[in-house]
């Protein structure tokens, strides 16, 4: 009964994708971003299936799920940001001090 329970909420999981990403569009502002957010709330109701109620709303608590990593995400960006303003930088700063060595370490990977 649990396998055919499984296949059916695949399935709806499957059909809401489309709203789901249009939805993360709406928390993120950009396609690259909503589509990370997807990804990882599909990730996370996979893992917790046996959290969701049969008989509810899945696309709800997908909902729920997006919207929490969401903001989990821009506190995570809060917090990173206040560090790097105590260490004196910004995320500019430590990003292009890292291109150079991005980019030796491709041309070592392809010699």
């Amino acid at each position: 009964m649990r396998g055919q329970v499984d296949r059916e909420v695949e399935e709806e999981m499957i059909a809401l994708l489309p709203r789901l990403r249009r939805f993360a569009f709406a928390l993120t502002g950009a396609w690259p971003d909503a589509d990370d957010l997807v990804q990882a709330t599909c990730a996370r109701a996979i893992e917790r299936l046996d959290q969701w109620q049969i008989g509810t709303r899945l696309d709800s608590w997908m909902y729920r799920i997006a919207q929490n990593l969401h903001r989990n995400d821009l506190r995570k960006g809060r917090i990173r940001a206040s560090h790097l303003r105590e260490v004196g930088t910004d995320e500019v700063d430590v990003v292009s001090q890292n291109v150079p060595i991005d980019r030796m370490a491709l041309l070592d990977l392809g010699a």
